[in-house]
């Protein structure tokens, strides 16, 4: 948001910042920003930061799914499949394999 916006902080019991209202319009001029395609969850972020995992890992557990049926998908044993999951960036080739099996854009896989 640019220039002066006049926004209301709400608090929680505890007394700390809980929510933000801003006017509508500049709601909408952020939320045409986001391009849901290639969003990230915040449970994902978090989790990949909480558990200093890669993004692929966050991605498969946030979605639930189990990493025996990847590997089957992928044609590797779990070792190979869990040394994929454990590599901190992925080669395109790789990401976009990932990214069909677990239905998301491939440039989810790159954070």
């Amino acid at each position: 948001m640019s220039g002066l916006t006049n926004y209301q902080i709400i608090n929680n019991v505890n007394g700390y910042p809980e929510f933000v209202v801003i006017p509508y319009d500049e709601f909408n001029k952020f939320v045409n920003k986001v391009n849901l395609e290639t969003a990230i969850p915040s449970e994902v972020v978090n989790f990949a930061l909480d558990n200093n995992c890669s993004a692929l890992r966050s991605w498969r557990k946030y979605l639930g799914i189990d990493k025996n049926k990847i590997a089957q998908q992928l044609q590797l044993d779990i070792t190979e499949y869990e040394l994929l999951e454990a590599k901190e960036t992925l080669n395109i080739e790789q990401r976009v394999q990932l990214a069909e099996i677990l239905n998301i854009n491939s440039e989810q896989l790159d954070f």
